[in-house]
């Protein structure tokens, strides 16, 4: 863990969980009462073996889900931004910031091998090439844990039933991990994933100080199935931290017990909607801009200066979790189905050549300059191919 983020770790000691309790807090449904907040009717049926939610206002469709994915996304952007390798080749045509991965089949361990023995001080990210949620993903990756970690990598692929088993192998970045939120063109918002970790208090053993953070989590009804696992991948980053589970930990000594930034993995949410920087915004909405097809999505960022810098794009996400918006462990709650509402209410008055109010105007604004881009890096696209 690099010095950024223990201090930042650090300095969130003083802000206090948010805990949700069922019948207290709402903690499903926000779409449907994003809705009925401004007098859309909101119908769900099931389709194949998802739902597909259909909304509708002054008894006009104007748009919908199906699972966590907006009606405005067409297939062309769901089946890129599904290969990670095929989007990051996209996007780098285009002049995106983003990683230069290789892609190596099952069949294909050796080759990877080479590359990594070619470059014996390099670290590297060995991940499935088409699995979400942080499945499978392997961190600083070098010669001496390769087999173990391209195993792992392929094996989940196969748990999962992929047909297609290929691991994509990039070069490992430290930073903060960033999920950002663009709705129909638009900023909605960002969350920090801190991976599970705990801080000393210099009298709890790890293991203890991991049974203190469960129970915090088990006491919220949306991080209560999101615990911190005692696992093999646990175990060795303890031990390359030269530390066990039954030792004391120091105070303030803050302790990494995973690489992934996933929610499900044991991390920390943080809202920092107002936190983040200007180019950070405008990246993901450049990187939401440039797949064809895309208007709304989950943009995953590293960054190392997240309040002046810009980072990289990790992943682009069309069926984004925004609920981890609405829920975060710290920080203020967020809305992006609020926004996505607004936006489609919006979207509808244009199209029918309604008045709008001053802030619908700004929304017009803002999403008309997003199709300008979008239009832009269509152009773009077709000039590098």
């Amino acid at each position: 863990m690099n010095k950024l983020l223990k201090n930042k770790i650090l300095s969130l000691t003083d802000i206090e969980p948010n805990i949700y309790i069922k019948g207290r807090h709402r903690i499903n449904g926000f779409v449907k009462a994003a809705a009925e907040a401004r007098n859309v009717v909101f119908t769900t049926k099931p389709v194949r073996k998802m739902i597909k939610t259909e909304l509708f206002y002054e008894d006009e469709y104007i748009g919908g889900y199906t699972g966590m994915k907006p009606s405005t996304t067409s297939p062309t952007a769901f089946h890129l931004c599904k290969d990670k390798f095929k989007l990051e080749n996209h996007l780098a045509r285009v002049g995106i910031s983003t990683f230069e991965s290789e892609i190596f089949y099952e069949h294909e361990k050796e080759k990877a091998r080479i590359l990594i023995n070619a470059n014996k001080d390099t670290l590297y990210v060995l991940k499935p090439i088409s699995l979400s949620g942080g499945k499978g993903i392997e961190f600083k990756v070098d010669t001496n844990d390769f087999d173990h970690a391209w195993k792992r990598c392929i094996d989940i692929q196969k748990e999962y039933g992929r047909k297609e088993i290929a691991c994509i192998l990039q070069t490992y970045k430290d930073g903060f991990d960033f999920r950002v939120t663009i709705i129909e063109g638009t900023y909605s918002s960002a969350i920090m994933r801190i991976p599970a970790h705990v801080i000393g208090n210099g009298k709890s053993t790890v293991m203890q100080l991991i049974d203190n953070k469960n129970l915090i989590r088990s006491s919220s009804e949306y991080f209560n199935n999101k615990l911190i696992q005692v696992n093999e991948s646990l175990l060795k980053l303890l031990e390359v931290q030269s530390i066990g589970l039954d030792d004391v930990v120091q105070e303030d000594e803050v302790i990494q017990l995973s690489y992934v930034g996933n929610l499900i993995a044991g991390a920390d949410s943080l809202d920092v909607t107002d936190e983040i920087s200007d180019e950070i915004i405008r990246l993901a909405i450049e990187a939401t801009a440039a797949v064809p097809g895309l208007y709304s999505a989950g943009i995953d960022i590293i960054a190392e200066d997240y309040c002046n810098g810009s980072g990289i794009i990790v992943e682009v996400n069309t069926n984004p979790n925004n609920r981890m918006h609405e829920l975060p462990f710290r920080g203020e709650r967020r809305s992006p189905a609020k926004d996505y509402i607004n936006s489609l209410i919006i979207n509808k008055k244009v199209k029918n050549k309604e008045e709008l109010t001053s802030e619908e105007r700004l929304f017009n604004s803002q999403y008309q300059e997003f199709l300008k881009l979008k239009s832009d890096y269509y152009s773009k696209y077709f000039e590098v191919m």
